[in-house]
This record gives C-alpha cells, sequence and structure tokens, in this order.
C-alpha cells in the first residue's frame, strides 16, 4: 500500500508508463473480445478521399482508374478493385459488359492494396459524379472479407433494384442477405447512392469470391485468372435483375 500510494511521486515517469501499459492492454482486449463476439471493429483509411490519395500515389503504378460511359441509364463502381477487394473488378467490368458505364477504380501494389482502401461515403472521383448524375441508378461490387461465409449482403438506398438482385441470385442458388449486418450502404453519402434513383451496394464474402476463379496466379499483380461457371451465374443474375429493374 505504501508502494502505491508514493509510486507516482518516486517514480512518476514509471507510474505513467505503466498507466499507460494499461490502458493499451485494456483497448487491445476490448478489441480482441469484439472480434470474437463478431462485434464490427472499425479501422480508418490510409487516405480520407481521393484527392490525398492521388496526391501521393502514381497513377499507372500503384493503381489505375478505368472509366466507360455508354451513354447508359446504368453504372456498375467497383470502387476497391484491383488488388484492394481481389476479384471485384473482374465481375463489375462483366456486369457492365459493353452496355452499361463502368467505374473501376484498381490498386496494383504488390502488398498492402488496402492502403488504397477509401471508404465508400468518402470516395469522389468527378469523372464518376458526372456519370452518376447522368444515371438512372448503379449497383458498386465490394467484398467483406470473411466475416461470413458463402452469403452476399445487399444494402443501398434503391429497395426495388436490391429486391429485384435479390430475387434473381436467390434463383441462380446463392445465398443472399438483404438485411447485411454490416456494411449496409444507407448513407446519401454513399458513392452507389448518388445517382437520382440511388443503387444497390453488393458485398461478397471472400470465399465465395475465391470460389468464382481459377488461375495459377490467382489475384496476383502479374498472375492470371479465369472465372469459372460461378463467377457467369452471378453475371447473368445482376445482369437479369438491371434489365428488369429498367422495364
Amino acid at each position: 500500500m505504501i508502494i502505491v500510494k508514493y509510486w507516482p511521486h518516486v517514480y512518476p515517469n514509471l507510474f505513467y508508463l505503466a498507466l499507460i501499459f494499461i490502458i493499451i492492454s485494456a483497448s487491445s482486449l476490448d478489441l480482441r473480445q469484439n472480434a470474437i463476439l463478431g462485434a464490427p471493429v472499425k479501422y480508418l483509411d490510409y487516405y480520407p478521399n481521393l484527392i490525398l490519395l492521388r496526391q501521393n500515389e502514381i497513377y499507372g503504378k500503384t493503381f489505375k482508374i478505368v472509366l466507360k460511359n455508354r451513354q447508359s441509364r446504368v453504372t456498375i463502381i467497383a470502387p476497391h478493385g484491383g488488388l484492394i477487394e481481389p476479384g471485384t473488378s473482374n465481375l463489375a467490368i462483366a456486369i457492365a459488359g459493353h452496355q452499361y458505364n463502368l467505374y473501376d477504380f484498381e490498386g496494383l501494389l504488390k502488398t498492402n492494396n488496402t492502403k488504397l482502401h477509401v471508404t465508400a461515403t468518402h470516395f469522389r472521383d468527378p469523372d464518376l459524379i458526372q456519370l452518376l448524375k447522368k444515371s438512372q441508378f448503379a449497383i458498386s461490387i465490394h467484398s467483406y472479407g470473411t466475416e461470413d461465409s458463402k452469403v452476399i449482403w445487399l444494402g443501398g438506398l434503391n429497395l426495388s433494384l436490391k429486391d429485384m438482385i435479390k430475387q434473381n441470385l436467390s434463383q441462380a442458388g446463392f445465398a443472399v442477405n438483404d438485411h447485411s449486418p454490416r456494411y449496409k450502404g444507407l448513407s446519401p453519402k454513399n458513392i452507389v447512392n448518388l445517382t437520382p434513383n440511388f443503387g444497390c451496394q453488393i458485398e461478397l464474402p471472400k470465399d465465395l469470391l475465391d470460389s468464382m476463379y481459377i488461375g495459377r496466379h490467382k489475384f496476383s499483380k502479374n498472375g492470371f485468372i479465369i472465372p469459372n461457371i460461378i463467377f457467369y451465374k452471378f453475371v447473368k443474375a445482376v445482369r437479369k435483375a438491371i434489365k428488369e429493374e429498367l422495364n
């Protein structure tokens, strides 16, 4: 008791170091408990917006953008494409086909592509914004990692489109949750909701994305991947939903 009482006065540096250690340990324990219980653990983006990202990264070396304005009423977006959320670019490109507008932001780093992740509510590219203003609705393709298995999460503010996508994906044999526990895409600031009729955010688990491709160097920068039947079933279902929503 005497040591505890006089410790802050006799050994102030050691006291504050110990206090900091206790706080950090408690925080770490809380994060581990959240992970075990399935509670969301939030991480801040390295770049808070695209402006800072483009000022500090090299176009064509660490990232690139593919934009196809096909004068369509529909825009397909992969805001975390390339090696950021591997597999999402390929899906967005295939869904867009030669008919719908496409915006694909691709991470090209050999490692640590999560550094190039800018959250959808802060994702602002002037060229994309102009494209969205002239579109009726949008669809964005994401990966939510390993929080669930084989289940597609649907979000976004266009409820009719979301329901149409759910129906078609379910009919194609995919498990779909349109009340996703996270990444609901309900913010009007979300990039997918910046069209006049808002949009639908499609979140895929990593294991489902992995099952859609085969390849010797799957999702590597200089490798190759080949879509399989699961990939094409998904693309066909989403394109069918788009067509039905437009009619």
